[in-house]
């Protein structure tokens, strides 16, 4: 600026086109490189536009005009080999303005490094503008995923694998707590008829601290809820079925694997009660959605969800129907056993 300024002066009467001069540098540099030009920047390449006036910043102190020049070309060009160029990935995370880990990646690596007082905070910011339905999909569900995932690859101790899923387990069962209200529906005795439902794990532990997630989202007035440990063997669950008489039955699997195990559970069961609903949860696993709702359905599957929430709002649909043939069904069986 001190140039045209000079010449400005040296060349003309007064200081009018001085001050002109000097005005439309100022506005130059304060609208269009500090406004418009990071604005721009950022809206095309995904350049973030603090890390441009950083840039600009850095740049001019290093070389000076010539700095402040190539400072926007030069970050642009950092930020495109961030973006291709693997190992150079950091650049993009650092003067990029991609959105920050999703919630459910953030939680499970608070939990894998054991800081379980930040993973709880990083759930309730979720839980504070979602219903615990959406927090399950969002935080729960894909931190259990990639905790099976890490198992099965062998990149988590065994101890770590039990941490993370009884700290799952805890935070979900303190934010659906909050969620309903503190203490909501303990120590109740509710009147009238309620609709028996067995929920039970596919294999795994995992399997049952999602499936535990899913009851909790069923009123407590509505449903008589009764959940099978993830030990539990296949003929131990025939025979609580039995004994319990369910009108539903929700198996819990999460990937990988395990689509043959519950193919097989479910197969079994059908056979044995095939006027049983069956309600199956491949939670997460949305790319395969369609080969699992073929698999599971060719063995007697009347539902199959990847969303917790979607699968809360299946069984509340199901409720008048169910609530009539449960009591038909007690009937008949009360009938049955009077004429033994």
């Amino acid at each position: 600026v001190i140039p045209p300024v000079l010449f400005s002066l040296a060349t003309t009467d007064g200081f009018a086109e001085p001050l002109v001069v000097l005005a439309f540098f100022v506005t130059l540099e304060l609208v269009c490189n500090n406004v418009f030009e990071p604005w721009l920047y950022g809206a095309s390449l995904g350049m973030s536009e603090v890390a441009q006036l950083m840039a600009a910043a850095f740049w001019s102190f290093l070389w000076g005009p010539i700095g402040l020049i190539l400072s926007g070309p030069l970050t642009t060009c950092l930020v495109v080999l961030g973006k291709y160029v693997p190992q150079l990935q950091f650049l993009d995370i650092l003067l990029g303005d991609s959105p920050p880990l999703e919630p459910g990646v953030m939680f499970f690596q608070r939990l894998a490094a054991r800081d379980q007082d930040e993973a709880a905070r990083i759930a309730a910011g979720v839980a504070a503008k979602n219903a615990f339905g959406v927090t399950c999909d969002a935080v729960f569900v894909p931190a259990l995923t990639m905790t099976q995932q890490a198992a099965a690859d062998g990149e988590l101790e065994p101890g770590d694998e039990k941490f993370i899923l009884a700290a799952t387990r805890e935070i979900a069962e303190d934010t659906a707590d909050d969620a309903a209200g503190l203490g909501s529906g303990a120590g109740i005795s509710f009147e009238g008829d309620r609709v028996r439902v067995l929920a039970c794990a596919a294999r795994h532990e995992a399997d049952e601290v999602a499936v535990r997630m899913l009851v909790r989202l069923l009123p407590a007035d509505k449903w008589e809820v009764n959940v099978a440990a993830s030990e539990t063997l296949t003929s131990e669950l025939l025979a609580r079925i039995a004994e319990f008489r369910p009108a539903v039955l929700c198996v819990s699997s999460l990937p990988p694997g395990g689509l043959a195990h519950t193919r097989y559970l479910c197969k079994r069961v059908n056979a044995r009660f095939p006027e049983l609903k069956l309600l199956v949860g491949r939670w997460g696993q949305v790319d395969e959605l369609d080969e699992a709702k073929t698999d599971l359905t060719a063995v007697g599957a009347d539902s199959v969800h990847t969303s917790v929430d979607e699968a809360a709002t299946q069984l509340n649909s199901w409720l008048s129907v169910l609530q009539s043939q449960q009591k038909v069904s007690e009937v008949l069986v009360g009938t049955a056993e009077g004429r033994g």
